[in-house]
């Protein structure tokens, strides 16, 4: 708690120093923190990491689900049945007989099942978002797999199985979410503010950032169920939030004022008009550059998503820390990639407001990292 206030305190100062500190700037800081899109920021930014939160639960309450005791005895009589050594550099994880006796194939069955049709409803969720908007959608999804991470400990209990049944439709249904967001953000968001906006996405970072150590918290005190029923809770709370705050466009938001509803308006301007463009399947088929996007984006996820699935048992398990310590660790580098997203945010920004490089050209740099 001291460390998230001290890093809020000094957020805050940074913000001040990097503006006038006169009474006028004081002022347009706080009109600006007031203003429904900006309020609509800190929303979408806590959805994203509710987002992310509900998917990397089970990756650290893994580790006190199983019953590495058992695994342990099955793997010393299995070698010597055949006359295997042991491997000396495996740290197995002390604990009682407790648990549920999953080999490491149905562990990362359980773990990878969530991925296996995630990427499915990517396309119908931004189609949905056209069609329903981007507040059900968006919402009701991240809702949902609020309920299915409730049901998780009892899913658990009725069969492996049934838990890989469970993870596999949480992915299908929040596989929506994120295209459905770009809806919200046409409809909200001027153009020359949409990169500064777009920034509420790397509340998945922090979602996970924040998780892993909340988590690790959890069971150090409490038994594994209690991982699933805080995080559901959590996402119940912001999903309340969300309804009752968030809507599909300024003009239907009942406490905007005249002002940023004119200002957002004109800004749009002819943005707004709901025309049904044709999507040109077959350009984007033929296109080089589609295919090197989806390479790059395919070796940034494997990256991404096996660090984040493995990180905690392999730092319980073969490293030998505690369930605290691997949950402060395995959220350190997601909480390092947000700040150097942030600050090649700035960096990217002050490259284009100087003309040093082109807008193309920040892009290759940006991809190059």
């Amino acid at each position: 708690t001291s460390v998230v206030a001290a890093s809020c305190s000094l957020l805050l100062l940074l913000l001040l120093l990097s503006q006038s500190v006169s009474a006028d700037a004081i002022t347009y800081q706080l009109v600006m923190a007031f203003l429904a899109r900006t309020v609509l920021w800190y929303i979408v930014f806590a959805g994203f990491a509710v987002n992310y939160m509900l998917r990397i639960n089970m990756n650290i309450a893994m580790v006190s689900m199983v019953s590495w005791a058992y695994l342990k005895n099955q793997t010393k009589t299995s070698q010597c049945e055949q006359t295997v050594a042991v491997n000396s550099t495996s740290v197995w994880r002390e604990t009682d007989d407790s648990g549920f006796p999953w080999d490491e194939t149905v562990q990362n069955r359980i773990l990878g099942s969530f991925f296996w049709f995630h990427w499915v409803t990517q396309i119908p969720g931004g189609l949905l978002a056209r069609k329903y908007g981007t507040k059900a959608v968006f919402g009701l999804s991240n809702f949902s797999c609020c309920l299915l991470n409730l049901l998780i400990p009892m899913c658990a209990y009725a069969g492996s199985n049934v838990l890989v049944a469970n993870r596999v439709l949480q992915g299908l249904i929040v596989g929506m979410a994120w295209p459905s967001m770009h809806h919200l953000t046409a409809q909200w968001i001027p153009p020359n503010e949409r990169s500064k906006f777009v920034s509420a996405y790397l509340g998945s970072s922090v979602g996970v950032a924040i998780t892993y150590p909340l988590c690790g918290f959890i069971l150090n005190h409490l038994p594994w169920e209690a991982v699933f029923y805080v995080t559901g809770a959590l996402g119940t709370l912001w999903f309340i939030i969300w309804w009752l705050l968030v809507y599909d466009s300024p003009s239907q938001h009942p406490r905007i004022s005249e002002k940023e509803l004119k200002y957002i308006q004109d800004s749009l301007g002819p943005a707004l008009a709901k025309t049904k463009m044709a999507i040109p399947w077959k350009p984007i088929a033929l296109s080089v550059p589609v295919y090197m996007v989806i390479i790059a984006q395919w070796g940034g996820g494997w990256g991404l998503f096996t660090l984040m699935t493995q990180a905690p048992t392999y730092f319980s398990v073969i490293l030998g820390w505690n369930i605290k310590m691997a949950g402060i660790w395995s959220g350190i580098p997601h909480l390092c990639r947000w700040l150097f997203a942030l600050g090649f945010g700035i960096f990217a920004d002050y490259l284009l407001r100087n003309k040093k490089l082109s807008r193309t050209n920040v892009t290759y740099f940006r991809g190059c990292w």
